[in-house]
């Protein structure tokens, strides 16, 4: 509402002429940018979690894994 009078009274810049500067858009630029990498984040990370712990306990009920002699033997069930 401030910048609407002034600007009607002729006393503030014209930031459609001249822009903002480069240290604003870097900063926007710069947040926009953890913003986005912080909600991925927490979005991804506990998604991703499951799927491991999922993946382990169908594994580990699919197959068992012997130890023998050094070498590991894997014996898969067929369903």
């Amino acid at each position: 509402m401030v910048q609407a009078k002034l600007h009607l009274e002729g006393n503030a810049t014209n930031l459609e002429k001249d822009g903002p500067n480069q240290g604003t858009i870097v900063a926007v630029q710069a947040t926009g940018a953890i913003i986005a990498g912080a909600t991925a984040s927490c979005i991804t990370t506990p998604l991703d979690t499951t799927k491991t712990r999922l993946q382990k306990l169908c594994a580990s009920k699919l197959s068992k894994v012997k130890q023998s002699g050094g070498s590991i033997v894997l014996f898969t069930q067929h369903a």
